[in-house]
């Protein structure tokens, strides 16, 4: 029997999807078991994790919280052209900690192998403009 892995662009689509449901099961069979993945602490630090410690966090944020819109997307600054997955504007899943931070932020995903490997927060996407939180507190600025 021939295994097949999925594309970059269907395994994406499954790992936005399996957090939609929620489906916790499917998500951890996207993750590569020895992968590295961002989340934050109770301080909203952004710290790296396991496999398992990702997942627990997911299922806790999304427990509290529903998806209404995904949106796709590509990295433009630390691993240009990966793909990064924007739930609910950017809004859902990781809080802004100040007024310096951007305000949305993607789940940037590493894909090796038929595998996410990594999740990095992702800020400055190709197609998604995302001001600091103090532009938009002080009505933004005009483009020139």
């Amino acid at each position: 029997m021939t295994e097949t892995k999925a594309t970059t662009k269907e395994l994406v689509k499954q790992f936005s999807e399996s957090i939609r449901e929620p489906d916790f099961i499917e998500m951890a069979s996207l993750l590569a078991d020895n992968g590295k993945f961002d989340i934050q602490d109770k301080k909203l630090e952004t710290i790296e994790v396991g496999k398992d410690e990702f997942v627990e966090w997911i299922w806790v944020q999304r427990s509290f919280s529903s998806i209404r819109s995904i949106d796709y997307d590509q990295c433009m600054h630390c691993q240009i052209g990966a793909p990064v997955v924007l739930f609910n504007d950017g809004f859902f899943l990781r809080k802004v900690k100040d007024s310096s931070e951007r305000s949305k932020t993607g789940l940037m995903l590493e894909i090796k192998d038929g595998l996410i490997h990594a999740i990095k927060f992702c800020f400055v996407f190709v197609k998604t403009e995302n001001k600091c939180m103090f532009e938009l507190n002080q009505g933004g600025y005009e483009s020139i």
